[in-house]
Formats: structure tokens, C-alpha cells, sequence
């Protein structure tokens, strides 16, 4: 009798733990946040590579790795060798890239800032039906005739499937209000001066178009280069332009014409965009005996002295021990994180929601200010600012 008690109580007693001990598990597995991720295409291995992933992880520590029941995991893909290789159009057997693409947890994809690499990149996260945020003002959806004007973009990417945002005015934005500014000052003949990027390239086509619409004259349109420097400087003179547009990465090429610009005085005027952010951070002087007006996507001056940016920098120089030189792609990079999070913090976790959640913020404020979407997802101009540098002194800024 002693013997079947003990059999029965033993299998009930065993028969509890395995029911306690289930039901501690399946609450655990409940309790687990679900992870979710957000990739960034990035060129790891080079300053602007660095910077941009240092900003975004800081972005993501500040919001708390986990956050709304969601454990949020960061994914940087290195994409330095397939753009070296220039092997845009084999973007399928990019591994990394295509890995991370159909793997469910990625809800969000931060940039790439390169614009062909984007263009092979769009349609698959288009398909896929994840959020893509564009930080950079070379966007191809907008900017590049070859891959896609106004026409084409919408309507590869129509109203009610768009999957992209972009946090700052694209080129033609810019060109246009720097157009205006322009030709309200009654500088109405412009030679452009551009570096073959895809980035001047795009940026020499807008301001062309837009100076004509405004009433303006092109009288010159000529591509940067080491070689021509002395020729182009020639040419700028005998066309006697009342202000040259310079739309250009900043390099020592681009300081070594801004020099001899000066230095010949084959133009007074010099408008562009993040001129003054370009020569300060890169040659540590500011533009000289010259009026520059330097037209930004997102102001850079007036957010040096911003709480966020100087605790940007401020990060970066205790983990690196170096200066941040690259501060308007820090804080966009920085906007960037933060806007996927914050569309993840209201959404239910899915693709799908988070997309969702992203399309119903008509505004979003960055460190710069708020930024508003039109129909397609692009910001308005509404924080593009003017810089006005004289005599190497920054003066007015409206």
C-alpha cells in the first residue's frame, strides 16, 4: 500500500514539476522581448564610415537596447568592397546584404549614402516592405536622371507602397532655394563647377535647371580636377560669372580651387552647399576675402553649440581620442537611428507595422529641427539655411 502511495505521489509530484517547470519557461519565452533589427549599408573602414556607425550606436545605447518589449539588435553591413568593385549590378550575390534583407527580424535599413549602390539596394528593400531612411541629400529616388527623375521614381515607388524616407531636402530642393537667394541678390550669371561624383554630377544638373527657371544665365559648366585647376580658373575669368555654384565632396582638390579662386580673384562670389562646415572642419581656416553663400540641407552652424551635437562629439572624442570632423553626417546618421526607433517604439514589431508607424509620422523632430514628408517621403526644404561668410567672417544667416 506504502509502495503504490509513494508510486502515485512521486509521478504526481514529478508530473508538477514538469508543468511548473513549462509554465515558467513559456513565461519566459513571453517575457523575452522579440528581436528586431536595424542594417546599415556602411563603407566600415573609412572616416565617414566610422563616423556614421559611431553615431547610430550611440543613437540606439541612448534609446536602450531594449525598449517597448523589443530587443533591438544594430547590424552594420560593410559594403567598402562591393563599392570599390563597382559591382552594383551583381547586388544578388552580395551575401551580406541580401542575408540581412530577407531575414524577418530587419524592420529597418539606414541609408546607404552611396548612390548607385542605393539604387541596386531600393527595389529589393522595396519589395521586402521595409523602411529604408535616407540621410543624405545624393538620393537616386529623387536625384539621378540616369536611375531615376520625378517621373520614374514615382512610379517605381508609388504613394501607398513607399518604403523610404528622407530626413533632409534632396538636391533639386536645394538647388532651387539656392536659386532664389541668388537671383534675389541679382547674381544671375553662374558657372558650375562640380567634381564628376554622382553627387556633383546630380547637383550641377539641378542648380543648371534651376537657375534657368529662376532667370538666371549659366555661362560655364565644367568638371573638377587636379589637372584643370589652372584652366578652369582661366575660363572663369573670361566668362566673368557674378557668382560660381560649386557643388563638390570635400577634398584637397576642392580646397586647392577654392584657393585659387581667391588667391586670382576670378570671382568674388562662391555659393555651395556646407561650405563653411568644409573648410573649417578639413583645413581648420575659414573661407577667405571671398562672399560665400553656403546653402545646407540641414543647418551645420548653428547646431555646433546644440546639446546633441556636442555630446556627439563629445563621445566620439573620448572613444576614438580624436576630433569629430564629420559632424553634419554624425548627426544625420545619429536622426537616422532615432527616427527607425521611434517608428519601431509605436508599431507591433512587424515589417508591416513599423512601415506603418513610420508613414503616419508626417513630422519628426531632428536635432537640426522638424522635418516635414511630402507625399513621397522626402523632407521639405523647410531646414535648408543660408550662410553668409564675408572677409572670412560668418555675419548673417537667415
Amino acid at each position: 500500500m506504502f509502495f503504490k502511495l509513494f508510486l502515485r505521489y512521486r509521478i504526481i509530484t514529478i508530473g508538477t514539476l514538469f508543468v511548473v517547470s513549462g509554465a515558467v519557461v513559456a513565461l519566459y519565452i513571453m517575457k523575452k522581448p522579440p528581436e528586431l533589427i536595424i542594417a546599415a549599408p556602411i563603407s566600415i573602414h573609412t572616416e565617414l564610415g566610422k563616423t556614421l556607425e559611431f553615431a547610430m550606436r550611440l543613437a540606439l545605447t541612448e534609446y536602450g537596447e531594449q525598449h517597448n518589449d523589443f530587443k533591438i539588435t544594430f547590424v552594420p553591413i560593410d559594403v567598402t568592397s562591393f563599392e570599390d568593385a563597382g559591382n552594383y549590378d551583381d547586388l544578388e550575390r552580395f551575401d551580406s546584404f541580401v542575408r540581412v534583407v530577407t531575414d524577418p527580424r530587419t524592420v529597418a535599413v539606414l541609408g546607404p549614402v552611396t548612390t548607385a549602390a542605393t539604387m541596386r539596394m531600393l527595389p529589393i528593400l522595396s519589395t521586402a516592405g521595409i523602411l529604408q531612411i535616407n540621410y543624405a541629400a545624393t538620393y537616386p529616388g529623387f536625384v539621378v536622371p540616369d536611375f531615376g527623375g520625378p517621373t520614374e521614381y514615382r512610379s517605381f515607388f508609388p504613394t501607398e507602397d513607399r518604403t523610404y524616407f528622407s530626413l533632409i531636402p534632396h538636391m533639386q530642393q536645394i538647388a532651387d532655394v539656392m536659386s532664389e537667394r541668388l537671383a534675389a541678390e541679382k547674381y544671375t550669371d553662374i558657372y558650375i563647377v562640380s567634381d564628376g561624383s554622382a553627387y556633383g554630377t546630380t547637383g550641377a544638373d539641378s542648380v543648371k535647371a534651376s537657375v534657368s527657371q529662376h532667370g538666371g544665365t549659366i555661362v560655364g559648366n565644367e568638371v573638377l580636377s587636379l589637372s584643370t585647376i589652372d584652366t578652369l580658373i582661366a575660363s572663369i575669368k573670361e566668362a566673368h560669372p557674378s557668382c560660381v555654384a560649386a557643388i563638390s565632396y570635400p577634398s584637397e582638390v576642392f580646397r586647392n580651387f577654392i584657393d585659387a579662386l581667391v588667391a586670382t580673384g576670378a570671382s568674388d562670389c562662391l555659393s555651395g552647399t556646407h561650405l563653411e562646415n568644409t573648410y573649417q572642419a578639413l583645413y581648420g581656416a575659414d573661407l577667405p576675402r571671398i562672399r560665400a553663400l553656403s546653402f545646407n540641407p540641414s543647418p551645420t552652424i548653428s547646431v555646433k553649440t546644440n546639446e546633441h551635437t556636442r555630446k556627439i562629439s563629445e563621445h566620439y572624442e573620448r572613444e576614438y581620442g580624436e576630433t569629430l570632423n564629420l559632424t553634419a553626417a554624425a548627426y544625420r546618421a545619429y536622426d537616422a537611428m532615432r527616427f527607425a526607433l521611434a517608428a519601431i517604439d509605436v508599431s507591433d514589431g512587424t515589417r508591416k507595422d513599423v512601415l506603418h508607424a513610420a508613414k503616419n509620422m508626417k513630422t519628426f523632430k531632428t536635432i537640426a529641427g522638424n522635418v516635414r514628408f511630402d507625399t513621397y517621403g522626402a523632407a521639405y526644404p523647410v531646414v535648408v539655411e543660408v550662410v553668409d561668410i564675408r572677409d572670412g567672417k560668418i555675419f548673417r544667416r537667415d
